[in-house]
C-alpha cells in the first residue's frame, strides 16, 4: 500500500492527525485529508440511497453526499445532535462528508510510531485496506484509517452520479412548476 509504505520509509518524520470517537473506539484520519469540519446541519435524504448515504447537504452552493462513517463501519450509529461534527473531506477527487460522533484532538507523533497492521493480525489479513496502523496514546490506542482504500472511488463516483441526476430532475420539476404557475392551469 502506497501511503503505508511511505510512512514506514520515513520513521522520523512526524505526522498529523485528528481523532475521533465513533461508538467507543478511537480512529484517526491523517489531517491532510480534511478539508473542514463543521457541525450538524440539515441533511436531505437522497430517494433510492438510504442505507448507502444519509443524504446530501448544501456546502458553499454544492450537494455532497453525507455518510455516517460508523454506519460505513458497520458499528452502531448514534442519532445525530446539533453538534455532531462532519468532517468534510476529498476522497478520490469527490468531495464526501463524513458523520463521526466525536472529535478528540489533533496530535502529531512520529511515523515511526505507527504499527502497521502486518505486525498486529494474523496471516492473511494483514493487508486490510482501510487501516493504516495502530497508534499507541497514553489515552489508548487508536485506529489510523486509510479513507483512499476504504471508499472506492468507483462506489464515490455512482454516489455522486446519483446526487447529480437528482440534483438535476430536482431542477427541472422545479422549472416545469414555475411554468405551470406562470401559464395557470
Amino acid at each position: 500500500m502506497k501511503t503505508e509504505q511511505a510512512i514506514q520509509d520515513s520513521p522520523s518524520q512526524t505526522i498529523c492527525v485528528i481523532t475521533f470517537r465513533l461508538h467507543r473506539q478511537v480512529y484517526a484520519l491523517r489531517v491532510e485529508t480534511i478539508k473542514k469540519i463543521i457541525d450538524m446541519v440539515k441533511i436531505t435524504p437522497v430517494p433510492q440511497l438510504q442505507g448507502v448515504i444519509e443524504g446530501v447537504i448544501n456546502f458553499h452552493g454544492t450537494a455532497i453526499p453525507v455518510l455516517h462513517l460508523a454506519q460505513y463501519l458497520s458499528l452502531p450509529v448514534q442519532p445525530p445532535r446539533l453538534n455532531t461534527p462532519i468532517l468534510i473531506m476529498t476522497i478520490a477527487e469527490r468531495t464526501i462528508g463524513l458523520i463521526v460522533d466525536e472529535i478528540l484532538d489533533v496530535i502529531h507523533l512520529p511515523a515511526g510510531e505507527l504499527i502497521p497492521p502486518g505486525r498486529f493480525l494474523p496471516d492473511g489479513l494483514s493487508q486490510v485496506p482501510s487501516l493504516l496502523g495502530l497508534l499507541h496514546t497514553p489515552q489508548g490506542t487508536i485506529l489510523l484509517l486509510d479513507l483512499n482504500c476504504l471508499f472506492v472511488p468507483q462506489q464515490i463516483r455512482l454516489v455522486q452520479s446519483a446526487i447529480h441526476s437528482f440534483s438535476k430532475s430536482g431542477r427541472e420539476l422545479e422549472l416545469e412548476i414555475s411554468e405551470i404557475a406562470e401559464t395557470g392551469p
